[in-house]
């Protein structure tokens, strides 16, 4: 089952330094080597622009409440650089919430509630590669 491809890049934006390196750690016991963290929308933005100039495509986790911007804002630079990017938004609202809702409609790939379950994390992603 090993494949030889290499695992996607991976960027977090999480204003919680606590969660991001949970998830980060998390992440890289799943074996993905690159995941980047950034602690708000605008930085988010920056770093991905230049993972895409370097020909990367990764994968966003994307906390739905920043300090600088929200998710819907955020979303919308990133698919305006990369139109296919899988972003999966991080929250502590409920799924029926609307903001959610909302948000699963302008095109996040998919919600994971906070508290963070590592094993709906991991599903997901493993549906990812």
């Amino acid at each position: 089952m090993a494949s030889t491809s290499q695992k996607k890049n991976i960027l977090i934006i999480e204003d919680s330094l606590a969660v991001a390196t949970l998830i980060q750690d998390f992440l890289k016991k799943l074996g993905y080597q690159d995941v980047r963290l950034c602690d708000s929308g605008r930085t988010g933005i920056q770093v991905f622009e230049e993972l895409v100039k370097a020909g990367n495509s990764p994968i966003v986790l994307l906390d739905y409440s920043l300090p600088d911007m929200n998710a819907d804002a955020v979303m919308s630079e990133i698919f305006a650089m990369r139109p296919d990017t899988k972003v999966i938004i991080e929250s502590a609202n409920e799924k029926t919430d609307e903001t959610i809702k909302n948000v699963l409609r302008y095109g996040a790939y998919e919600y994971i509630e906070k508290p963070i379950r590592f094993d709906n994390l991991k599903n997901t992603m493993q549906i990812l590669e």
